[in-house]
């Protein structure tokens, strides 16, 4: 599960805080005119700057990301916290994909000091309507990611250490999915067949132990795929996966059922634009990992099981996860 704050996707995150960039006053004083280097002023260059790191993330250009971000956040006062928190959060999604773990932990760090600044300045600074409940939040769950990736190493052959393990049954293979096609709870066509081809890219890291078959009647199946309904899925997050467990005789619990809720732009696949299908593949990719016992998320953003991971192909720490969960 893509959720806050392992598990959360990207663009709806970003879109929250470029409401915020948009509509809420930064805290520091105004830089005087003469003192502005660029004609539109320092807030408005910054955000041309954001909206380019954006545009250069979705592109999955993220080196190129990663340098707009921090043009926005050197261009901005020191004081600037209620801007800077996004950016930092943004800078640290792209440094994490580009492979630079040591300097998105300090980007994320820097992330977390920019809500405490927010919620020391708060009582002093009514007129900038800081929300200080989220701040409080958003500072406690970055403090906490900070904390566990000091613990974490990115660079091992997989990520075992770092995630609980689910597993099925050996007795249960072929595992039956089922990918609903209603009119309430499921996809069109195009995104039926998407969604299978992610879940058969993890069978193909180990197709002797892991497999998959198609079935048409949901009551027939093991994992389910559906669109949410409304509550199934945190605000902010693009995904769920949930289990029902079952106990064996010898008292070692495994998986029975996997619920796998994928949000998406349309039904209609055809509807869809290159981006809309790309982030489809990489939920349904995402969400597959921990429907087949993937249990946490991986420290590093080189791989697909990331919180944030924005990848369409598994990383060859992804299969070696996978592959020992099941040895």
């Amino acid at each position: 599960m893509k959720a806050p704050l392992f598990k959360t996707k990207k663009a709806a995150r970003i879109a929250a805080l470029a409401m915020i960039l948009a509509a809420a006053p930064l805290l520091g004083l105004a830089a005087p005119q003469q003192a502005r280097a660029l004609f539109f002023g320092y807030d408005q260059q910054a955000e041309a700057y954001k909206h380019q790191g954006d545009y250069a993330y979705e592109t999955q250009n993220y080196p190129s990301a990663s340098n707009y971000f921090n043009q926005a956040i050197n261009i901005l006062p020191y004081d600037a916290y209620q801007a800077k928190s996004g950016l930092y959060y943004s800078l640290a999604l792209a440094d994490d994909v580009s492979g630079s773990y040591d300097r998105a932990t300090a980007d994320w760090q820097h992330a977390k000091e920019c809500f405490d600044q927010l919620l020391q300045a708060a009582p002093s600074n009514p007129q900038a309507r800081i929300n200080t409940a989220w701040a409080t939040q958003e500072s406690g769950e970055l403090g906490n990611l900070v904390k566990w990736r000091a613990t974490c190493d990115p660079n091992t052959s997989d990520y075992m250490a770092n995630v609980g393990v689910r597993r099925w049954p050996a007795n249960k293979f072929p595992l039956r999915i089922f990918v609903d096609e209603s009119s309430g709870r499921g996809f069109g066509s195009g995104s039926r067949g998407t969604i299978e081809q992610a879940a058969s890219q993890w069978v193909a890291a180990d197709p002797t132990r892991l497999r998959i078959t198609e079935v048409q009647d949901i009551n027939q199946a093991d994992i389910i795929y559906q669109r949410p309904q409304a509550g199934e899925v945190a605000q902010g997050s693009g995904g769920r996966t949930t289990y029902d467990d079952f106990v064996d005789g010898r008292g070692s619990r495994w998986i029975k059922h996997a619920y796998v809720k994928l949000t998406c732009a349309t039904v209609d696949y055809n509807n869809m634009n290159a981006a809309q299908k790309n982030e489809l593949y990489n939920l349904a990719l995402h969400e597959s990992g921990h429907a087949f016992g993937i249990d946490g998320h991986s420290p590093s953003g080189l791989d697909v099981m990331y919180w944030k991971s924005p990848l369409l192909r598994l990383s060859s720490r992804d299969m070696a996860t996978i592959v020992k969960i099941y040895q």
